[in-house]
């Protein structure tokens, strides 16, 4: 429990920031690309706010059970705050990450989920912003800013979007 949130079974922020810094390391040294892609589920705080807590938690876990079922194993999704995840694609350029991210976000929102016998389902929405190692003086903040960014531009531009950093 120290290191995962029990609600969504992925990692915490602070085992992925344990992690990242060293990825980031490896890939200033010539190894592979590292991506990372944070995804934000549109308009949660009315989830809650209309239909309860107990059904805000069921989609966040059921978005968890998602992420983690779409990304590979040698990949890091964790819960980063609230109604937003990261996930860290090992050995992942531009375009698959992109591809990855892509395929998350309908994963997520074509598909209502099954909450209860009181509210059968749930329709969301979600954003992302995607970011890669750019080079020998990037850091994980560094990474995550620009993926935070990217998200940022993903939910000024709509629904169901994502976008890549830079």
């Amino acid at each position: 429990m120290a290191v995962t949130y029990p609600l969504t079974g992925l990692h915490n922020w602070l085992y992925l920031l344990s992690h990242l810094a060293n990825l980031v390391i490896r890939v200033a040294k010539g190894g592979k690309p590292v991506a990372v892609a944070m995804i934000d589920i549109d308009h949660f705080k009315a989830i809650n706010d209309t239909l309860g807590h107990l059904v805000g938690d069921a989609v966040l876990a059921e978005c968890g059970t998602r992420i983690k079922m779409g990304i590979r194993g040698v990949d890091h999704a964790v819960r980063y705050d609230g109604e937003e995840f990261v996930f860290v694609m090992l050995d992942t350029g531009s375009e698959d990450a992109h591809l990855v991210a892509e395929r998350l976000t309908c994963s997520i929102s074509d598909t209502p989920i099954v909450v209860s016998h009181d509210v059968e389902r749930v329709e969301i929405t979600v954003r992302a912003g995607v970011a890669v190692v750019d080079g020998a003086e990037d850091t994980a903040g560094d990474l995550i800013q620009r993926a935070d960014d990217a998200l940022y531009a993903a939910k000024r531009g709509g629904r169901n979007r994502v976008v890549m950093a830079g």
